[in-house]
């Protein structure tokens, strides 16, 4: 056993059943590989732990799912022309954070306080950038329209640059939706270890790499392919008053649409891209989806607005009526219409002439003639009344509160 430093955590809380724990906190803190004898880490239980840290309870994905839907509500309310949205989804594993200190030797990046995986927006610029930059040399044709001068407007200028500033565009954190019910244990296995860790000041003098070293398997979190990520971007205007060919017919939105393509197919996300994670594509389907309910959501708050605008000088039995018309298919249903006049007439002992006008247009385009003459009959040699005796009752109760007669 190696002796290590005793954890920061009480015993009730490390010995507690982890059931409503964050992976962050079963990762860390919580990470079952300590024993009871002054928390010694117990060498041949870490390939036991991972069943224990890579999955997720329903809380988790509650959670992820929450900050999810409350990032595109808040991208939702900026102006169209402002902001971006791209959804993607993984098409191999995503590692992040594996350069993070760890009993285990490979750490990962969690979200605060949430305890979920997440993609800083930092790195999320750092590799549109890298795509960008690509995109604008030789190599790949400058078909793109990227250019250097694109590049520093939108992103800043280099590290190098004396004249540092900010770019025009702002990068969130991105929390991919995980597939599954847990994230996904991946390994590598350095073969030339003795290679890397040799002792230089050794009298034998430095090995070289060779296959005939013993390979030493390393377990890695990741999140598993088919994961769901939504890159939300967006761009001050003010930043683009020296270029506005950018801001023109949202001209920067096909540039970074561009940059994500590249950057989906070449470059990858996260860590360990050089071997294929982090790579993703775009989910045109999702992004058709969430397009259309929020063109939906749009119109239901335009209608709203429109109604409250129109309503808003009515009598409150007058914007009840309204209301009823606009939720209750009065044109398709006209037993709905009925029964809302019945309520409003059983309801209330006098009706507002706003109400009333409302109500008598209806009846006179369902039924004409129904207010004038509510007994009205066919001609014929057997004439039979005109309206059912439910639609003559109310009519003619209607017809008590027109405000002509209530003047004579």
């Amino acid at each position: 056993m190696i002796k290590m430093p005793r954890a920061a955590v009480p015993d009730y809380l490390a010995n507690a059943d982890d059931g409503h724990a964050t992976p962050e906190l079963r990762f860390g803190l919580l990470l079952p590989i300590w024993s009871n004898q002054g928390w010694e880490k117990v060498e041949d239980s870490a390939s036991k732990i991972w069943d224990k840290v890579n999955r997720l309870s329903l809380g988790d994905k509650e959670r992820g799912a929450a900050f999810i839907k409350r990032q595109r509500g808040m991208a939702s309310r900026l102006r169209a022309d402002s902001s971006l949205s791209i959804e993607a989804k993984s098409v191999a594993p995503f590692a992040t954070g594996l350069g993070n200190e760890h009993p285990l030797e490979n750490g990962f990046s969690f979200l605060n306080p949430y305890g979920l995986p997440y993609l800083p927006g930092s790195g999320v610029k750092g590799v549109v950038r890298r795509a960008a930059e690509e995109l604008a040399g030789d190599d790949w044709g400058g078909e793109s329209g990227w250019t250097e001068d694109a590049i520093k407007i939108l992103f800043g200028p280099p590290a190098n640059d004396d004249h540092l500033a900010r770019g025009a565009l702002s990068f969130w954190d991105v929390m991919p939706q995980i597939s599954g019910n847990g994230l996904m244990v991946e390994i590598m296995t350095p073969h030339y270890s003795h290679y890397y860790q040799q002792n230089l000041s050794d009298d034998e003098g430095p090995t070289s790499p060779h296959d005939s070293g013993q390979p030493n398997p390393i377990s890695f979190l990741t999140v598993p392919p088919g994961s769901e990520f939504t890159f939300h971007i967006v761009y001050d205007r003010k930043r683009l008053k020296d270029a506005p060919d950018l801001g023109a017919n949202e001209r920067w939105k096909d540039l970074l649409m561009a940059a994500f393509e590249h950057a989906f197919d070449w470059c990858g996300f996260g860590a360990k891209t050089s071997v294929g994670y982090g790579q993703m594509k775009f989910d045109v389907e999702r992004m058709k989806k969430i397009q259309k309910e929020e063109e939906a959501r749009k119109t239901k708050e335009a209608q709203a607005e429109a109604f409250a605008k129109k309503t808003k000088d009515l009598p409150d039995d007058a914007k009840w009526v309204e209301e009823q018309r606009a939720n209750r298919g009065w044109e398709k249903d006209r037993g709905n219409f009925l029964s809302d006049v019945e309520a409003l007439l059983d309801r209330e002992q006098e009706i507002s002439c706003e109400a009333y006008k409302i109500l008598a247009d209806e009846f006179e385009k369902m039924w004409p003639g129904i207010l004038e003459h509510p007994d009205a009959t066919t001609q014929g040699k057997r004439p039979k009344p005109k309206f059912k005796p439910r639609q003559q009752n109310l009519a003619k109760q209607l017809k008590t509160f027109d405000p002509a007669d209530r003047e004579n």
